[in-house]
């Protein structure tokens, strides 16, 4: 059951229940409770569910040898049957195994490094629980073996053999790692940051296996990953890995018990707090790795044990780099993720983090961004809201959270002008608000009201406070963020009808240039402040030149070639970047919409000039990386573009090359994204030329075979996203066009059938006191005559 799946404070009732019904079936016989459940599951399956996790946990619990204690009281009864620490000595024999000496001491006991005399000699590392150990750590013991046994990963230390010897000592053979473990490494001369990163990627990635597997490590730290002498990391020491542990789980940890080592475990560690059991531990843990191996130093060191864990208690760590300046930006961002404070700022997962240093590893730039001084400053708001409030600070501004839409009530963000704290809270409702709303747009279709809602929200939130709060409009980057706002909220606009919104589209982007030019003036090297400016440029000069009876073409172009220039410029500067090829696709995309522009003006051959550019482009990267699906976009495009100049030139015959290499490219799209709604509508696109060009060669079963595809995946993406206007009037507007295509194919009949029930539908949804596409949907009901004849014009 994920995190998501677990109640809430209102449902605490119905998880009593749950766990009521988990204790009254636990110990029933397999079948007995199999029985109980399916009796309940039609009257109550969440219920049912809850219990089956309850169940499945328990389960990994027992097998872990990790039942609860009562009391939580930990035992103390001794085992003194049991060999002492380093009792083993050189030439000693455990099962089949020859002890060569010690290599180091644990928790619950001595590794040795052993050999097997076989054929060729087999080396491992025997694992043997030392003297007086408590039955929990003879529990610990059989876990790591079970976890062991479990894995399979090549950065996971493997489980070879176990056993027990003469005197019923239990002992573990794993591989033997022929080199240091990773705190061992010489760090006062500092590893080379690509070897930083890739040895915490694979870290990373053996995590996100053991996490898949249910397992949280919960003691990551440098001593416990080992390094092989061809510079392979190995995850061991499993000793104290538990279940993924969610509230309502009957798995405790000593009240007073600190679980891990202070300067690597998370603060939820420490104490045993909420969320100790939950992956989230472990990712800060590689944080720490992270930023021990950057700044050579531990995130907090020095003083007591006690002084260490309220350090990590209290304070935030200072950043790598003020210990090490040449530790890279985004290594120490990507440390100083997965060590937020809170874990819901961390990664989400493992791997998560792993793929962010794989950016780094590949020279591509970073999906994440660290904490601006706006997110930092309230942070420390939230940490010192007590004393804010005893100094009698103005409260700035509520910011209320629902389940499916965050909405803001805006206030004067500062009542008074030299009240520094109630600029501090200011900052920290900036903050909480960044949460990238145009990657939630990707979640729920820009234009649906939820969406929409929290975009505006969001929006007017940034603006304020770049209006109102002292010295805000010389940050840098809340000028970028709000930006990026800004531009995200004229595409809702745009997903809302861009006829009717055409001017707020206008509005937004203006902004979104403006803001843009000036951070680059601050910082003109950016990349991806210069790709944003290309990005609200080239949508400015669409919206400049469309949706409109009078459309501003010389402002349309300007935008594009500028946002040509803009794009071209970035690829020049950066030829040897990982990244180049994406900007040739920018640069196709580019020409695209030149050619779409000049379309618009009835230029035909510079539209043709720049859908041919666009195409070859395309066409270059395809062949360079043809799994990658990112570039079929723009070859799709060009192909759409050059079948519409066919059609005008008169030259059908192209027009059904170009619209079939449309639709090839197309298929690849949706071959590596099938359920996204953008790809079939591509492919209806496609399919709807495709059938003007077979209309205009006579064609008819052709056609009308590509008419009735396009329209059905046009009225289901209709249906299934009522909100999209560009769905929405791309049903009716390729439906109106149909019409008129079997009208000249002389399908009189087909076509008046047609034509009736698209008016019928017309009607039905202008009658609504708001339609979506309002403007369109009226325009494409004044071509056709309010009572519909056989004269309809074709």
């Amino acid at each position: 059951m994920s995190t998501a799946d677990r109640p809430d404070d209102d449902s605490m009732a119905r998880w009593n229940e749950a766990e009521a019904l988990f204790d009254s079936i636990r110990d029933l016989e397999p079948a007995r409770r199999l029985e109980r459940l399916r009796l309940l599951k039609d009257s109550d399956p969440v219920l049912v569910a809850w219990v089956e996790a309850l169940l499945e946990a328990d389960a990994l619990a027992r097998t872990l040898g990790d039942a609860p204690v009562d009391d939580l009281e930990q035992e103390t009864r001794l085992l003194p049957d049991l060999p002492g620490d380093g009792s083993l000595g050189a030439g000693d024999q455990v099962g089949p195994y020859f002890i060569l000496g010690i290599i180091g001491h644990g928790g619950m006991g001595s590794v040795y490094l052993a050999v097997r005399e076989s054929e060729p000699l087999q080396f491992v590392a025997l694992k043997q629980i030392r003297r007086g150990a408590t039955p929990d750590l003879i529990r610990r013991f059989h876990a790591e073996r079970q976890l062991l046994a479990h894995f399979n990963h090549p950065h996971i230390v493997r489980l070879l053999e176990t056993g027990t010897d003469e005197s019923g000592a239990p002992y573990l053979v794993m591989e033997f790692i022929d080199g240091p473990n990773l705190g061992a490494l010489p760090l006062r001369s500092p590893l080379p940051p690509r070897r930083i990163a890739s040895i915490v990627r694979d870290v990373a990635l053996a995590i996100d296996h053991a996490h898949d597997q249910g397992i949280v490590h919960r003691d990551l730290k440098p001593s416990n990953i080992l390094i092989t002498k061809s510079g392979v990391p190995r995850v061991s020491d499993f000793g104290l890995a538990r279940p993924i542990i969610r509230q309502g789980q009957a798995i405790h940890t000593h009240p007073h018990a600190i679980v891990g080592t202070p300067s690597f475990s998370a603060p939820e560690q420490i104490g045993a707090r909420p969320g100790r059991n939950l992956p989230t531990v472990d990712i800060y843990s590689l944080g720490a790795i992270l930023y021990f191996l950057l700044a050579g130093r531990p995130p907090y060191q020095g003083g007591s044990h006690v002084d260490l864990c309220i350090k990590v208690l209290n304070e935030d760590p200072r950043p790598p780099r003020a210990y090490r300046p040449q530790a890279p930006y985004d290594l120490e961002t990507i440390a100083l993720k997965a060590m937020a404070r809170n874990p819901s700022d961390r990664f989400a997962t493992a791997g998560e983090m792993a793929e962010q240093l794989g950016r780094f590893l590949d020279g591509r730039p970073l999906t994440i961004r660290r904490p601006s001084p706006i997110t930092r400053l309230g942070r420390w708001a939230a940490r010192h809201r007590g004393q804010l409030a005893a100094a009698g600070v103005l409260a700035v501004g509520t910011l209320v959270a629902s389940i499916d839409l965050l909405t803001v009530e805006n206030r004067r963000l500062v009542a008074d002008a030299q009240a520094k704290e109630s600029m501090r809270l200011a900052w920290k409702l900036i903050g909480n608000a960044v949460l990238a709303p145009e990657y939630i747009s990707k979640a729920v279709p820009l234009g649906a009201d939820a969406t929409h809602n929290y975009i505006l929200a969001t929006h007017d939130l940034f603006e304020t406070a770049l209006r109102d709060i002292p010295g805000a409009g010389r940050d840098v980057e809340l000028r970028y963020r709000t930006a990026l706002i800004n531009f995200t909220l004229a595409e809702s606009f745009r997903g809302r009808g861009h006829r009717s919104h055409r001017a707020q589209i206008l509005r937004h982007l203006d902004r979104s240039v403006a803001l843009l030019e000036s951070v680059l003036e601050e910082r003109p090297e950016d990349p991806w402040y210069r790709y944003n400016l290309f990005r609200s440029l080239s949508h400015r000069g669409l919206a400049h030149g469309s949706w409109t009876d009078r459309p501003d073409f010389a402002a349309s172009e300007a935008d594009h070639l500028r946002a040509l220039e803009v794009i071209q410029d970035l690829a020049a500067d950066r030829p040897e970047s990982p990244t180049e090829p994406e900007c040739r696709d920018a640069i196709a995309y580019q020409h695209y919409h030149l050619s779409w522009c000049y379309d618009r003006q009835q230029r035909w051959g510079k539209s043709k000039c720049h859908a041919l550019e666009a195409r070859k482009i395309a066409r270059e990267l395809v062949s360079e990386a043809p799994d990658n699906p990112l570039f079929y976009g723009n070859l799709y495009r060009a192909e759409l573009a050059l079948t519409l100049v066919a059609l005008v030139e008169g030259r059908p015959e192209t027009a059904v090359t170009s619209a079939q290499g449309a639709l090839d490219a197309v298929a690849r799209l949706i071959a590596s994204a099938p359920d996204q709604a953008q790809h079939q509508y591509e492919r209806a696109a496609s399919l709807h030329h495709l059938a003007r060009a077979y209309t205009d060669l006579g064609r008819a079963r052709e056609a009308c075979s590509a008419m009735d595809e396009s329209q059905a995946i046009m009225s289901r993406l209709a249906a299934d996203f009522p909100h999209s206007a560009a769905f929405v009037s791309g049903y009716y507007s390729y439906w109106a066009v149909c019409v008129r295509m079997r009208h000249r194919l002389g399908l009189t009949e087909e076509a008046l059938l047609a034509e009736r029930a698209l008016l019928a539908e017309l009607d039905t949804a202008l009658a609504d006191d708001r339609p979506i596409a309002a403007a369109d949907l009226r325009d494409i009901r004044g071509q056709f005559p309010i009572s519909v004849t056989a004269s309809s014009p074709p």
